[in-house]
């Protein structure tokens, strides 16, 4: 097995890059309520012309930006904050860590007020002085229910619907339900709180310490959830769900979305990222970019059914290519399961279980994971590339033959 993987103590943005093996790597945050045109071309002049063209979208619902230099770095920095990309002020753009549910504002059947509620949680991050001890990692997210089911945003902190009412959730555990008021006034309390006590810093590693410090929440144990659908197709308030093949595009992909928004007076409509590394669009738009490669339309399309990280190609941490392999294998990918092939053990396009995780090591070969993450142990090692489709193709006949006989 190679060497163990580095890992960052912080997010990367405009203000704070990360060194890649393509260069500087910058995330821009995603606005609540998603990029307009101007904001998408903007997005696509930064990729172009500060960097390599390469723009992946992240976990988190954000948007990352590669092959940025050193040396026209402040001058990238300045174009973000004119576009207003980014906030002016750099301790500022860190505090903008909440995150909403992709259809929030959007779904006639989440809660009515989940958007004025994530404005709140926001605002207070924002001008509370004491927001600037939140630990680099730290996220909050607010989630409405509805189409999209509690429970597919990862934060420190969360808030979920639960009919009239809200919950605090922190990793597996949830409060009471709690009315508005009390729910926001009890979330301030929690933030100024992990804000000041290294100790509970990243409370979601430490959850019994800080559930123990607000008992009066009376955290309950979070029920079995399903994973949730990854949004490609028809949604609500004439929305349209679409996948970005490995959540990759070039900025004249996006240019070009921005061109069509702008050509058709959709100006003023949103184009938002989604935590499943896709976007939803107003189907208006989506007729128009029907035929665009990097565009997964259908619900059906498997390549939905595979996730890879950058690779060896922009990763210096990475064993071996990852992306070739992974499209490669999605059409021999049985509907209903998921492939992650992974550079390293960091798991970094896809933190949770897969079905199956390919993780290689930088000596032409992978290791096989089942119903695990990239970290965990392999039920086969040192896998040679030509080997792979076999060991699926064994895995997936295997499980065949058991939901046959079950």
């Amino acid at each position: 097995m190679g060497r163990a993987p580095q890992v960052k103590g912080w997010c990367p943005d405009v203000f704070a890059p990360m060194q890649a093996k393509d260069g500087l790597l910058v995330r821009v945050r995603s606005p609540l309520r998603g990029f307009d045109a101007y904001g998408l071309r903007a997005l696509a002049v930064l990729a172009q012309r500060f960097g390599n063209g390469c723009i992946e979208l992240t976990n988190r619902g954000n948007v990352q930006l590669r092959g940025f230099a050193a040396e026209s770095l402040a001058e990238a920095q300045n174009f973000a904050r004119d576009a207003s990309l980014v906030e002016s002020d750099p301790a500022l753009e860190k505090r903008r860590i909440v995150m909403v549910a992709p259809l929030a504002g959007l779904d006639p059947t989440e809660h009515p007020r989940t958007m004025a509620v994530a404005q709140a949680v926001a605002d207070f991050i924002r001008d509370e002085p004491r927001m600037a001890g939140l630990h680099p990692k730290f996220s909050v997210a607010l989630e409405g229910g509805g189409v999209v089911p509690c429970g597919l945003l990862a934060a420190e902190l969360s808030l979920w619907a639960d009919g009239t009412a809200w919950r605090v959730v922190c990793g597996k555990q949830m409060s009471t339900p709690l009315y508005e008021a009390e729910a926001l006034r009890i979330m301030a309390l929690l933030l100024e709180r992990v804000a000041t006590d290294m100790d509970l810093a990243r409370p979601s590693r430490a959850i019994g310490a800080f559930c123990a410090c607000f008992p009066d929440l009376g955290w309950e144990n979070i029920p079995a959830q399903s994973s949730g659908s990854v949004l490609v197709g028809a949604l609500p308030s004439d929305m349209w769900g679409a996948g970005v093949v490995l959540g990759r595009m070039q900025g004249d992909a996006l240019a070009r979305v921005a061109d069509v928004m702008m050509a058709h007076e959709m100006q003023g409509e949103r184009v938002r990222v989604t935590p499943f590394r896709g976007v939803i669009m107003p189907q208006k738009l989506a007729e128009v970019l029907s035929n665009e490669s990097w565009l997964i339309m259908q619900a059906d399309d498997p390549r939905l059914r595979v996730k890879a990280c950058i690779g060896a190609l922009g990763c210096t941490q990475a064993g071996d290519e990852t992306r070739d392999i992974a499209l490669g294998m999605a059409p021999l990918i049985p509907e209903g399961q998921l492939l992650h092939v992974s550079g390293c053990v960091k798991g970094c396009a896809h933190p949770r279980v897969a079905d199956v995780t390919l993780v290689t090591h930088g000596e032409d070969h992978y290791d096989v994971v089942l119903n695990g993450r990239a970290r965990d142990g392999a039920m086969a090692s040192r896998v040679v590339p030509s080997a792979v489709g076999d060991v699926l193709a064994q895995i997936w006949k295997e499980d065949t033959l058991h939901d046959d006989i079950s």
